[in-house]
């Protein structure tokens, strides 16, 4: 939230800015001393942006703050974030499909997907010791993520009992699910269209909806998982011994992708799949509202 207007160009904006800042703040304070917590987490994807952490640092200037980090290897990191991308981002500025989008996103943020960069950064303004990395990783955050957060953030206490019923409610949202690769693409496709907002809705809520009709299968071709990690493997070595201790090195602990695992390379969709979908789309939309 605060990186959204942390790049003020001239004197008006920062001054935006610090107001902004203000206020936010004097809500954030009502809000605590109306619940009286012992601690807070706050979070957001932007965080990770290489954009200037400075007014993060002054803007909890009398709070005792602790950085927690998921660390995912790259090759599912990229894919999943290009998943929920193409979802929410309308007439995106990237080429079609995968490799254009991991371009324009380094292109348009120098070090956007350093991790090493990453802890860096923060290290540099929060101290080293204030920082928790955690991998991002199934095996590593068992029963699950939620535990693992509890777990890393010292909030564990009873969590088998007293926390079962709100850790059970999170678990049952799956808010960021994979979708099927012609789901995808047909997606991205009526995001680049040129069309009214409202149609554009409806048609991706219908891509959505597509049943899956074909097995499960990374978009990425083995090959090219094993590229993002290697191309990722000094860091990864560094981060696991510099922030977690370990001297073997190992960030991650799943297999790594087999190069001659079964695996087929999307097909492009049809113009007449593409219509027939729109089609459907339109005409399911319309049934609804008579409904």
């Amino acid at each position: 939230m605060y990186f959204l207007c942390s790049k003020p160009g001239t004197q008006t904006k920062k001054n935006d800015y610090l107001e902004k800042s203000r206020k936010f703040r004097e809500s954030l304070d009502l809000e605590i001393e109306l619940a009286s917590p012992t601690a807070i987490l706050l979070s957001s994807e932007y965080l990770v942006n290489p954009n200037n952490i400075a007014p993060v640092k002054d803007f909890f200037d009398q709070d005792e703050v602790r950085i927690l980090v998921y660390l995912r290897r790259h090759d599912t990191w990229w894919e999943s974030l290009y998943n929920q991308t193409a979802k929410t981002v309308m007439s995106p500025r990237w080429g079609s499909g995968f490799d254009a989008f991991v371009r324009f996103r380094k292109n348009e943020l120098p070090g956007y997907g350093n991790f090493r960069r990453l802890l860096e950064r923060w290290s540099a303004v929060f101290g080293q010791r204030n920082l928790i990395v955690r991998p991002y990783e199934w095996h590593q955050n068992k029963p699950d993520i939620v535990v693992d957060l509890l777990h890393a953030i010292g909030a564990d206490m009873g969590v088998d009992t007293v926390k079962i019923p709100l850790i059970s409610a999170i678990r049952s949202v799956r808010r960021n699910e994979s979708l099927p690769r012609h789901a995808l693409r047909l997606i991205e496709i009526f995001q680049k269209a040129k069309i009214p907002q409202d149609i554009r809705a409806r048609l991706i809520h219908h891509a959505r909806s597509l049943p899956v009709t074909e097995p499960r299968q990374s978009i990425l071709s083995p090959a090219r998982r094993l590229q993002l990690i290697e191309e990722n493997a000094a860091d990864y070595e560094y981060i696991a011994r510099e922030y977690l201790g370990r001297d073997d090195g190992r960030l991650f602990y799943d297999p790594l992708p087999d190069p001659n695992e079964p695996w087929e390379a999307p097909q492009r969709l049809a113009p007449q799949q593409i219509v027939e979908e729109t089609v459907k789309a339109l005409t399911d939309s319309r049934q609804d509202a008579k409904a």
